[in-house]
Parts: structure tokens; C-alpha cells; sequence
């Protein structure tokens, strides 16, 4: 790929960032409950998040072809702008991507001439994402490049620091959004909650709250930054603390779906199963394809045998889901789909999965994921409490 495209990829994106405070990096002037919702997010139940795993083909037409191999199909790739999928899934209007989503192609199509993508996010046009392999080696580049002709530097940054996130470098994505923060005359909510998500991650929940209350003084109708605080106060075990950002998030946007999810964690962490699985279904009425909804409805579903959703095979068909959706990167999925294996009788598939897991977990997570392999190897399924 010829740095010249490279730098018509990153066109659009630079634009936005001419602005001291780019267009793109300003919280919404509405919340989302206001604005009008994707098809998508209204058609679909939580009934059928499992049947969105199974991508829909690319619509029949006079010109389709079947693609030679360009290089996509199995591989992840990045949206290099904010994307229309050209399809969707069922859906009279496809859901809108933003710059920076991850996903795995399944299949190549020429329609018309153009090459088409299909993923369980819709069908994109190649020309408007990048191979997620090559993408940091081209963003690099092209920071050099826009550097030395005094270009705004903003977008190569955050796209960066997107990509480090995705690949588990947390630090690292925190880095790229601080020197993202460094180009701009004014803070940004957007990055703000961003570094804010990958400190958390990184398990640097001080900070990450520190982020938050800048992002929520300059906006403080700003949800994803509320929801992000009650986040970092969730992994710092203050769940009653985490519940009252969370309400807030949801009083600002009710259909946010990210702060459903993560209450949905906190009312688990609270023993309170129930009211964590009824935000789950909300977060997948809300967001079909959130992976990790249905990752969270899988551990739900396979390790509280008591539960009246106790439903291990469905559970296993949820997590599968959720790693194929992340090319099976995330430790926390991995650890899931041991959990659903071991609760279907398929111990020696927990030991497979639970070790690849234990090879990408953080160090803090080690002791954790040990403790469930342990079970495994005993043939003892994992249980909430055990």
C-alpha cells in the first residue's frame, strides 16, 4: 500500500482536526435518546444476538462476483473514517461505524466493480478501512510525514492510540491519546474519556477518574465520561458509588448502552444476578452486536448454576460469538469461553483456552485465571462464589 493512499485514508480525518478543538473530538450537542436511533438497534432482540454472529450474505446483483483473494478475508481491519456499512444486517438502515472500529472480514465480494467486505458489523467498501496489521506502520509513517510538513498531528495520534488499545497496550493507547490531548488549544471530552478507558484498563483507575472529572467539568451532560468514572469506581470494588455515575449516565442518555453494560457488572458484583441480566438484554436491545454484552450474558449464563438463565449451551454459543467478533484477542472472552466449556463437560477445551488466555491476561488478572485453570484440570466447572 503506497504512502500516497495512506494519505488520502487519513484526508477526511485530518480536516477535522484544522479546528483547535476538532469537530469530531466534542461530545455530542444532544444526547443519543435525542437523536435518531439506526434501524438496527431497533429491529433486533436480544433473542436473536446470537444469530447476528452468522453474517448476512452481500445482496445478489447482475455484477457480483466472487472476489480473488485481495488480502481481507479472516483478517482484521480498521475504519479509517466514520463508515456507512453499504449493507447491514437485516436492517433497512445499516448501523453507522465509527473511525477506528475493528472487525473481522468473513467474506470478498465485487459488486459493480467495487470490493465489498462482509462483516457482523455490515458489508464496507475496502477503500474505506485499512488491514488492522498494516495500519500502525502506515499512521507512523504518515506522523513523520505530516510532522515534517507542519500538519495537524491530532488524528495520527488518536488513531494510534485506537489501534495500541485494540491490541491490549493499554499504556501505550494512553500515551498516543496524551499526545493527541498535547495538539489541541482545549481539552477534548472525547479523548479525555478515551485515556480515561484505556487507564482503566491499565488498571490506573486514579487517573482514569482524574480524566473523567476534567472531561465531565468541561461537559457535564457528557455520559460516556460519567460512565466511565462509575467504570474505574466499579473496578476499584465501590460498587455503590459506581451505581449512582451510572444512573447518572443513563438520566443524561438512556439508551447509552455502555453504561447498562457496566451496571449490569456492578449488580453481578453486588450478587444481585437478576437485575445484571435484565441490563444485559437492554444493552443488546440496544447495541445487537456489542461482543461484550454477549460475553457477559455467557459468564452469566454458565457460572451461577442456581440462576433461572442457567443455560451452559447457550452460554458457549454467546462466548464463541464474542471471540470470533475480536478475532480471539481478548483474554477476557477467552476466559468466558473456558467457563462455558467447563459448564458443558468440555474440560480438556477449558485447559486449551484457558491457557491462551493466561498468556495474554495482565499480571493482576494471573493469580484469577490460574485459580479457574486449576478447576479445570480437576474437571470442576467454575461457579460464582466458588
Amino acid at each position: 500500500m503506497s504512502a500516497g493512499w495512506a494519505v488520502r485514508i487519513l484526508f477526511a480525518a485530518e480536516l477535522l482536526f484544522v479546528a483547535s478543538t476538532p469537530c469530531w473530538a466534542q461530545p455530542p450537542s444532544q444526547p443519543l435518546a435525542k437523536q435518531a436511533q439506526p434501524a438496527l438497534a431497533q429491529q433486533q432482540t436480544p433473542s436473536t444476538a446470537v444469530a447476528l454472529a452468522k453474517e448476512s450474505p452481500v445482496p445478489a446483483k447482475a455484477e457480483e462476483t466472487a472476489a480473488k483473494n485481495h488480502g481481507y478475508k479472516d483478517k482484521l481491519i480498521i475504519t479509517r473514517i466514520d463508515v456507512t456499512p453499504a449493507y447491514g444486517q437485516a436492517a433497512e438502515k445499516p448501523q453507522p461505524l465509527a473511525v477506528g472500529t475493528v472487525l473481522l472480514v468473513r467474506e470478498e465480494r465485487i459488486v459493480d466493480g467495487e470490493l465489498y467486505l462482509q462483516t457482523m458489523g455490515g458489508v464496507l467498501r475496502a477503500r474505506d478501512v485499512l488491514l488492522f496489521e498494516r495500519a500502525m506502520e502506515i499512521f507512523s509513517v504518515e506522523l513523520e510525514a505530516a510532522e515534517a510538513a507542519k500538519k495537524p498531528l491530532g488524528p495520527y495520534y488518536y488513531l494510534r492510540g485506537i489501534i495500541f488499545f485494540k491490541q491490549g497496550e493499554f499504556d501505550r493507547a494512553a500515551d498516543e491519546f496524551t499526545q493527541c490531548l498535547a495538539t489541541l488549544e482545549k481539552p477534548s471530552p472525547l479523548i479525555l474519556n478515551a485515556r480515561a478507558e484505556a487507564r482503566i484498563e491499565a488498571g490506573n483507575l486514579a487517573d482514569a477518574i482524574q480524566d473523567c472529572d476534567e472531561a465531565l467539568a468541561i461537559a457535564p451532560k457528557y455520559a460516556p465520561a460519567q460512565a466511565s468514572r462509575g467504570w474505574a469506581l466499579y473496578e476499584q470494588k465501590k460498587y455503590d458509588a459506581a451505581l449512582v455515575d451510572l444512573e447518572k449516565a443513563l438520566a443524561i442518555d438512556p439508551v447509552f448502552s455502555k453504561a447498562y453494560l457496566i451496571r449490569s457488572w456492578t449488580h453481578d458484583a453486588l450478587g444481585k444476578p437478576e437485575l445484571a441480566k435484565a441490563d444485559l438484554d437492554k444493552t443488546l436491545e440496544l447495541d445487537p452486536l456489542s461482543a461484550a454484552a454477549r460475553n457477559s450474558l455467557a459468564w452469566l449464563q454458565a457460572a451461577i448454576p442456581t440462576a433461572k438463565f442457567y443455560d451452559p449451551a447457550a452460554a458457549l454459543r454467546l462466548a464463541r460469538a464474542a471471540c470470533e467478533w475480536d478475532a480471539y484477542r481478548s483474554y477476557q472472552f477467552l476466559d468466558t469461553l473456558a467457563v462455558t466449556q467447563a459448564a458443558t463437560g468440555d474440560y480438556a477445551a477449558a485447559v486449551a483456552t484457558q491457557t491462551e488466555a493466561l498468556k495474554i491476561a495482565p499480571l493482576r488478572k494471573q493469580d484469577e485465571l490460574e485459580a479457574r485453570l486449576a478447576l479445570y484440570q480437576n474437571k470442576q466447572p467454575y461457579k460464582v462464589g466458588m
